[in-house]
Protein backbone atom coordinates (compact mmCIF):
# COMPACT_ATOMS: atom_id res chain seq x y z
CA UNK A 1 0.00 0.00 0.00
CA UNK A 2 1.38 3.31 -1.07
CA UNK A 3 0.02 5.95 1.87
CA UNK A 4 0.77 8.93 -0.60
CA UNK A 5 -2.24 7.44 -2.33
CA UNK A 6 -4.11 6.64 0.65
CA UNK A 7 -7.42 7.57 1.44
CA UNK A 8 -8.70 7.52 4.77
CA UNK A 9 -12.29 7.38 5.31
CA UNK A 10 -12.98 7.75 8.96
CA UNK A 11 -16.24 6.37 10.73
CA UNK A 12 -16.67 9.65 12.88
CA UNK A 13 -20.05 8.49 14.63
CA UNK A 14 -18.66 5.41 15.66
CA UNK A 15 -15.34 7.25 17.31
CA UNK A 16 -17.78 10.44 18.14
CA UNK A 17 -20.07 7.79 20.58
CA UNK A 18 -16.54 6.12 21.74
CA UNK A 19 -15.17 9.59 22.54
CA UNK A 20 -18.44 10.10 24.77
CA UNK A 21 -18.91 7.38 26.66
CA UNK A 22 -15.49 7.06 27.34
CA UNK A 23 -15.11 10.30 28.97
CA UNK A 24 -18.39 10.47 30.65
CA UNK A 25 -19.28 7.23 33.64
CA UNK A 26 -22.32 5.78 32.87
CA UNK A 27 -22.93 7.57 29.44
CA UNK A 28 -24.91 10.57 30.97
CA UNK A 29 -22.46 13.22 30.74
CA UNK A 30 -23.24 16.72 30.53
CA UNK A 31 -27.04 18.04 29.60
CA UNK A 32 -26.75 21.53 28.57
CA UNK A 33 -26.22 21.73 25.36
CA UNK A 34 -22.91 24.63 25.79
CA UNK A 35 -21.28 22.05 28.00
CA UNK A 36 -21.75 19.17 25.94
CA UNK A 37 -20.20 21.03 23.14
CA UNK A 38 -17.30 22.24 24.93
CA UNK A 39 -16.58 19.22 26.94
CA UNK A 40 -18.35 16.51 24.55
CA UNK A 41 -16.40 17.86 21.48
CA UNK A 42 -13.03 18.45 23.38
CA UNK A 43 -13.53 14.27 24.21
CA UNK A 44 -14.02 13.68 20.38
CA UNK A 45 -11.36 15.72 19.57
CA UNK A 46 -9.05 14.09 21.18
CA UNK A 47 -9.73 10.74 19.73
CA UNK A 48 -9.80 12.18 16.53
CA UNK A 49 -6.59 14.28 16.83
CA UNK A 50 -4.83 11.04 18.11
CA UNK A 51 -5.88 9.39 14.74
CA UNK A 52 -4.68 12.16 12.44
CA UNK A 53 -1.67 12.61 14.49
CA UNK A 54 -1.06 8.60 14.73
CA UNK A 55 -2.07 7.76 11.35
CA UNK A 56 -0.87 11.29 9.29
CA UNK A 57 -3.70 10.39 6.16
CA UNK A 58 -2.42 11.94 3.32
CA UNK A 59 -6.28 12.17 1.99
CA UNK A 60 -9.22 11.59 4.57
CA UNK A 61 -12.44 12.06 4.84
CA UNK A 62 -14.92 12.18 8.51
CA UNK A 63 -17.74 10.43 7.63
CA UNK A 64 -21.15 11.37 9.93
CA UNK A 65 -24.81 9.48 9.94
CA UNK A 66 -26.93 12.19 8.19
CA UNK A 67 -29.56 11.46 11.17
CA UNK A 68 -33.74 10.84 10.59
CA UNK A 69 -35.47 8.24 9.16
CA UNK A 70 -33.91 6.03 6.44
CA UNK A 71 -34.48 3.57 3.67
CA UNK A 72 -33.91 0.87 6.52
CA UNK A 73 -36.38 1.94 8.51
CA UNK A 74 -39.20 2.31 5.29
CA UNK A 75 -37.84 -1.79 4.46
CA UNK A 76 -38.13 -2.47 8.45
CA UNK A 77 -39.88 -0.51 10.88
CA UNK A 78 -38.20 -2.23 13.77
CA UNK A 79 -34.81 -1.03 12.67
CA UNK A 80 -32.74 0.07 15.33
CA UNK A 81 -36.09 0.50 17.00
CA UNK A 82 -35.37 -1.45 20.56
CA UNK A 83 -32.29 1.17 21.34
CA UNK A 84 -32.47 3.53 24.00
CA UNK A 85 -32.10 7.13 23.42
CA UNK A 86 -28.89 8.74 23.45
CA UNK A 87 -28.64 10.69 26.63
CA UNK A 88 -29.36 14.66 25.87
CA UNK A 89 -25.54 16.01 25.82
CA UNK A 90 -24.96 13.12 23.37
CA UNK A 91 -27.74 14.03 21.02
CA UNK A 92 -26.18 18.17 21.05
CA UNK A 93 -22.43 16.23 20.07
CA UNK A 94 -23.45 14.28 17.49
CA UNK A 95 -24.66 17.57 15.84
CA UNK A 96 -21.59 19.41 16.84
CA UNK A 97 -19.33 16.09 15.23
CA UNK A 98 -18.71 17.65 12.11
CA UNK A 99 -17.93 21.20 13.46
CA UNK A 100 -15.24 19.76 15.42
CA UNK A 101 -13.97 17.70 12.47
CA UNK A 102 -14.14 20.89 10.06
CA UNK A 103 -12.02 22.71 12.94
CA UNK A 104 -9.19 20.20 13.10
CA UNK A 105 -9.16 20.24 9.10
CA UNK A 106 -11.11 17.38 7.89
CA UNK A 107 -13.32 17.00 4.54
CA UNK A 108 -16.84 16.07 6.05
CA UNK A 109 -19.24 14.05 4.41
CA UNK A 110 -22.72 13.77 5.97
CA UNK A 111 -25.91 13.51 4.18
CA UNK A 112 -29.35 14.01 5.79
CA UNK A 113 -31.21 10.59 6.01
CA UNK A 114 -28.23 7.95 5.30
CA UNK A 115 -26.23 6.12 7.44
CA UNK A 116 -22.52 6.61 7.64
CA UNK A 117 -21.68 3.23 6.53
CA UNK A 118 -23.25 3.65 3.46
CA UNK A 119 -21.71 6.78 2.78
CA UNK A 120 -18.57 4.97 3.73
CA UNK A 121 -19.15 2.52 0.88
CA UNK A 122 -20.02 5.15 -1.63
CA UNK A 123 -17.21 7.21 -0.59
CA UNK A 124 -15.19 3.70 -1.25
CA UNK A 125 -16.05 3.29 -4.62
CA UNK A 126 -15.52 6.90 -5.22
CA UNK A 127 -11.81 6.84 -4.03
CA UNK A 128 -10.94 3.41 -5.60
CA UNK A 129 -12.49 5.15 -9.26
CA UNK A 130 -9.89 7.88 -8.39
CA UNK A 131 -7.02 5.29 -8.58
CA UNK A 132 -7.04 5.43 -4.61
CA UNK A 133 -6.75 2.70 -2.22
CA UNK A 134 -8.85 2.99 0.71
CA UNK A 135 -8.75 2.31 4.93
CA UNK A 136 -12.04 2.77 6.11
CA UNK A 137 -11.46 3.41 10.29
CA UNK A 138 -14.49 1.74 11.91
CA UNK A 139 -14.98 -0.91 14.51
CA UNK A 140 -18.15 -1.76 12.72
CA UNK A 141 -18.15 -5.20 11.41
CA UNK A 142 -21.15 -4.03 8.36
CA UNK A 143 -17.76 -2.18 6.47
CA UNK A 144 -16.40 -5.74 6.40
CA UNK A 145 -18.16 -6.06 3.11
CA UNK A 146 -16.26 -3.33 1.64
CA UNK A 147 -12.93 -4.83 2.13
CA UNK A 148 -11.36 -6.46 -0.76
CA UNK A 149 -8.83 -5.29 -3.53
CA UNK A 150 -7.37 -1.85 -2.49
CA UNK A 151 -9.51 -1.41 0.29
CA UNK A 152 -8.97 -1.94 4.02
CA UNK A 153 -10.25 -1.87 7.48
CA UNK A 154 -8.22 -0.09 10.10
CA UNK A 155 -9.18 -0.85 13.68
CA UNK A 156 -9.58 2.84 15.41
CA UNK A 157 -8.07 1.12 18.40
CA UNK A 158 -4.47 0.72 17.51
CA UNK A 159 -5.21 1.46 13.72
CA UNK A 160 -3.94 -2.18 13.09
CA UNK A 161 -5.30 -2.98 9.15
CA UNK A 162 -7.11 -5.94 8.23
CA UNK A 163 -6.96 -7.02 4.07
CA UNK A 164 -9.64 -9.37 2.83
CA UNK A 165 -7.63 -12.49 4.33
CA UNK A 166 -7.07 -10.57 7.82
CA UNK A 167 -10.91 -10.72 7.95
CA UNK A 168 -11.49 -14.59 6.83
CA UNK A 169 -8.67 -15.70 9.02
CA UNK A 170 -10.91 -13.26 12.22
CA UNK A 171 -14.46 -13.61 11.27
CA UNK A 172 -14.81 -17.12 9.56
CA UNK A 173 -15.94 -15.98 6.03
CA UNK A 174 -15.16 -13.62 3.09
CA UNK A 175 -15.94 -10.08 3.14
CA UNK A 176 -18.21 -11.21 0.09
CA UNK A 177 -19.54 -13.41 2.44
CA UNK A 178 -20.44 -10.99 5.34
CA UNK A 179 -23.52 -9.49 4.02
CA UNK A 180 -25.05 -13.35 3.84
CA UNK A 181 -23.51 -14.16 6.63
CA UNK A 182 -25.13 -11.31 8.89
CA UNK A 183 -28.75 -12.10 6.73
CA UNK A 184 -28.67 -15.55 8.57
CA UNK A 185 -26.98 -14.37 11.64
CA UNK A 186 -28.86 -11.26 12.01
CA UNK A 187 -27.74 -8.18 14.40
CA UNK A 188 -29.08 -7.64 17.24
CA UNK A 189 -28.02 -4.24 18.06
CA UNK A 190 -29.56 -3.14 14.83
CA UNK A 191 -32.50 -5.25 15.45
CA UNK A 192 -32.19 -7.44 12.24
CA UNK A 193 -33.68 -10.61 12.37
CA UNK A 194 -32.13 -12.74 10.65
CA UNK A 195 -33.10 -16.37 10.42
CA UNK A 196 -33.97 -17.88 13.99
CA UNK A 197 -32.08 -20.45 15.85
CA UNK A 198 -29.61 -20.31 12.98
CA UNK A 199 -26.27 -19.84 14.68
CA UNK A 200 -22.89 -18.00 13.73
CA UNK A 201 -21.01 -21.01 13.28
CA UNK A 202 -23.37 -23.08 11.72
CA UNK A 203 -24.35 -20.17 9.43
CA UNK A 204 -20.07 -19.94 8.74
CA UNK A 205 -20.26 -23.65 8.09
CA UNK A 206 -22.97 -23.71 5.56
CA UNK A 207 -21.04 -20.62 3.25
CA UNK A 208 -17.93 -22.78 3.50
CA UNK A 209 -20.01 -25.50 1.93
CA UNK A 210 -22.19 -23.70 -0.39
CA UNK A 211 -20.85 -20.18 -1.16
CA UNK A 212 -23.62 -17.87 -0.91
CA UNK A 213 -27.29 -17.69 0.27
CA UNK A 214 -28.75 -17.94 -2.87
CA UNK A 215 -26.98 -21.46 -3.36
CA UNK A 216 -28.43 -22.39 -0.22
CA UNK A 217 -32.08 -21.69 -1.70
CA UNK A 218 -31.13 -22.92 -5.03
CA UNK A 219 -29.92 -26.20 -3.52
CA UNK A 220 -31.37 -26.87 -0.03
CA UNK A 221 -30.45 -30.51 -0.06
CA UNK A 222 -26.91 -30.41 -0.73
CA UNK A 223 -26.58 -27.70 2.11
CA UNK A 224 -28.36 -29.56 4.52
CA UNK A 225 -25.42 -32.41 3.72
CA UNK A 226 -22.84 -29.50 4.89
CA UNK A 227 -20.07 -30.82 7.44
CA UNK A 228 -21.40 -28.82 10.10
CA UNK A 229 -23.48 -29.87 13.30
CA UNK A 230 -27.68 -29.38 12.39
CA UNK A 231 -26.74 -28.30 8.90
CA UNK A 232 -29.67 -30.03 7.93
CA UNK A 233 -32.09 -28.41 10.66
CA UNK A 234 -30.54 -25.20 9.88
CA UNK A 235 -31.27 -25.25 6.08
CA UNK A 236 -35.15 -26.06 7.24
CA UNK A 237 -35.13 -23.31 9.51
CA UNK A 238 -33.59 -20.56 6.72
CA UNK A 239 -35.83 -21.88 3.89
CA UNK A 240 -39.20 -22.30 6.27
CA UNK A 241 -37.74 -18.01 7.01
CA UNK A 242 -36.94 -17.04 3.44
CA UNK A 243 -38.49 -13.71 3.37
CA UNK A 244 -37.08 -12.29 7.01
CA UNK A 245 -33.79 -13.45 5.55
CA UNK A 246 -33.96 -11.89 2.09
CA UNK A 247 -35.01 -9.10 4.02
CA UNK A 248 -32.46 -8.87 6.62
CA UNK A 249 -29.77 -9.25 3.52
CA UNK A 250 -31.32 -5.93 2.30
CA UNK A 251 -30.73 -4.34 5.72
CA UNK A 252 -27.06 -5.33 6.19
CA UNK A 253 -26.14 -4.80 2.70
CA UNK A 254 -24.44 -1.35 2.29
CA UNK A 255 -25.28 1.08 -0.56
CA UNK A 256 -22.67 2.86 -2.43
CA UNK A 257 -25.35 4.64 -4.73
CA UNK A 258 -26.41 6.95 -1.91
CA UNK A 259 -25.85 10.81 -2.31
CA UNK A 260 -22.92 12.17 -1.15
CA UNK A 261 -23.25 15.76 -2.06
CA UNK A 262 -20.39 16.82 0.21
CA UNK A 263 -17.87 14.89 -2.00
CA UNK A 264 -19.48 16.05 -5.87
CA UNK A 265 -16.51 17.98 -7.70
CA UNK A 266 -14.43 17.59 -4.89
CA UNK A 267 -10.33 17.35 -5.92
CA UNK A 268 -7.66 15.33 -4.31
CA UNK A 269 -6.28 18.58 -2.80
CA UNK A 270 -9.45 18.84 -1.59
CA UNK A 271 -9.37 15.50 0.57
CA UNK A 272 -5.86 16.87 2.21
CA UNK A 273 -5.81 17.21 5.74
CA UNK A 274 -5.00 20.90 6.77
CA UNK A 275 -3.91 22.35 9.49
CA UNK A 276 -6.63 23.05 12.31
CA UNK A 277 -8.76 26.24 11.60
CA UNK A 278 -8.79 29.00 14.28
CA UNK A 279 -12.29 28.03 15.03
CA UNK A 280 -10.53 24.94 16.51
CA UNK A 281 -10.80 26.33 20.22
CA UNK A 282 -14.10 27.35 20.20
CA UNK A 283 -14.96 23.74 19.18
CA UNK A 284 -13.43 22.68 21.84
CA UNK A 285 -10.21 21.33 20.92
CA UNK A 286 -6.93 21.27 23.58
CA UNK A 287 -4.46 24.04 22.36
CA UNK A 288 -1.35 21.19 22.97
CA UNK A 289 -3.51 19.36 20.18
CA UNK A 290 -3.59 21.93 17.97
CA UNK A 291 -0.11 22.80 18.24
CA UNK A 292 0.59 19.06 17.24
CA UNK A 293 -1.99 19.00 14.45
CA UNK A 294 -0.20 22.09 12.83
CA UNK A 295 3.53 21.24 13.09
CA UNK A 296 2.57 18.01 11.49
CA UNK A 297 0.88 19.76 8.53
CA UNK A 298 3.48 22.36 7.96
CA UNK A 299 5.88 19.09 8.14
Amino acid sequence: MDPARTLSLIDATSMLHRAWYGAFRGGEGPEAPEQARQAGGAAFAAVLGRMLADVRPAFAVAVFDGGGLTVRHQLFPAYKAHRKPPPPGLAVLADHGPEVARALGLKVARTPGVEADDLLAAATQRGRRAGLEVVIVSPDKDVLQLVGEGVYRADPADFALEDADGVEARVGVRPDQIVDWLALTGDSSDGIPGAKGVGAKTAMGLLAHMGTLDAIFADPEDAGGAPVRGAASAVRKIVEQRDQVLLSRELVRLRPDVAVPDLDGVTLGDLRPRAPLPSAVDAGVDLALIAKLTALRRG
